[in-house]
């Protein structure tokens, strides 16, 4: 039972991030109608989902990605572009934070409280 309802979670999670990116796509990105400065400042839309779906390192992921993005741009190379990519690296990134954090990092710091605990209570003469 524990091991479905965390599937499901982490299915539904998944889900969540891929229908932010396909919404994004559908509704800014890929209009042709669209400037570039409008689908831009629509990426805050997108930010504001990902960084829900993966706080607290979503917020640490964005300033790590503006800086790779200050990185690249200084060296010459332009990610951002008609095919999106900036917005792609971005919400994988946000993929990869949010999926560590959520389905690595918290299940490890709970086994290892119930381990603290079971050891504890072992310890604690009745």
């Amino acid at each position: 039972y524990q091991m479905t309802r965390y599937n499901l979670i982490r299915t539904l999670w998944i889900a969540a991030c891929g229908t932010v990116l396909v919404w994004w796509l559908y509704s800014y990105g890929l209009r042709e109608d669209l400037s570039q400065i409008l689908k831009s400042e629509s990426q805050v839309y997108l930010l504001i989902a990902m960084v829900i779906l993966t706080l607290p390192l979503g917020v640490a992921w964005i300033y790590l990605f503006a800086g790779l993005l200050y990185v690249l741009d200084t060296a010459g190379i332009n990610v951002s572009g008609k095919m999106q990519a900036d917005v792609i690296f971005l919400w994988l990134g946000f993929v990869a934070v949010g999926y560590i954090q959520w389905f690595a990092i918290v299940p490890w710091v709970i086994r290892k409280a119930r381990e603290r605990a079971t050891t504890k209570n072992r310890a604690t003469p009745v």
